[in-house]
């Protein structure tokens, strides 16, 4: 009796575990989060330019600079509705932070890169318009000559 039970219950077990492949039968934070190309579940930069800011998004954290305000404040993961992806937070102290980034293919008007997200944080109640992209993308390339690194020991010697 045992040798024909097991043999139905993984039948069973392996029909129960089928993947639907239907992303919006799944629950909304479970979702794949993709905006014109950039997955939202990477980390991303979003920067503007007059005046300069940046926010970036780092695992369950936000950065916020702009001059002489540095923020932090919790991700709280997004929302999504259509081509537009919405995080709301606070800081510790309690200032509100809200990231809108949408589908829009954006120009920071400083160079001929064309980014493949448009953005907008609001910082309390200042609104500071720009691009985004993933933060991989967006970092300054290292600045200086690789032969002054240091030349590493030779392990053969």
């Amino acid at each position: 009796m045992r040798s024909r039970f097991l043999p139905c219950a993984m039948a069973l077990l392996l029909c129960g575990c089928r993947a639907s492949g239907d992303a919006k039968s799944m629950p909304e934070a479970y979702r794949p989060h993709v905006l014109n190309g950039v997955d939202l579940a990477q980390d991303l930069t979003l920067q503007g330019a007059e005046p300069f800011w940046d926010l970036q998004i780092v695992g369950r954290q936000m950065r916020f600079d702009h001059e002489a305000t540095h923020a932090i404040a919790p991700n709280p993961g997004l929302r999504m509705k259509a081509n537009t992806a919405v995080w709301s937070t606070r800081t510790a102290a309690g200032v509100p932070i809200r990231v809108v980034v949408t589908s829009d293919k954006c120009s920071d008007g400083m160079g001929p890169h064309d980014y493949p997200l448009r953005a907008r944080v609001i910082y309390g109640d200042v609104r500071f318009d720009g691009c985004a992209d993933v933060s991989a993308l967006l970092r300054e390339p290292e600045v200086g000559d690789p032969g002054d690194l240091p030349t590493p020991p030779d392990p053969d010697q």
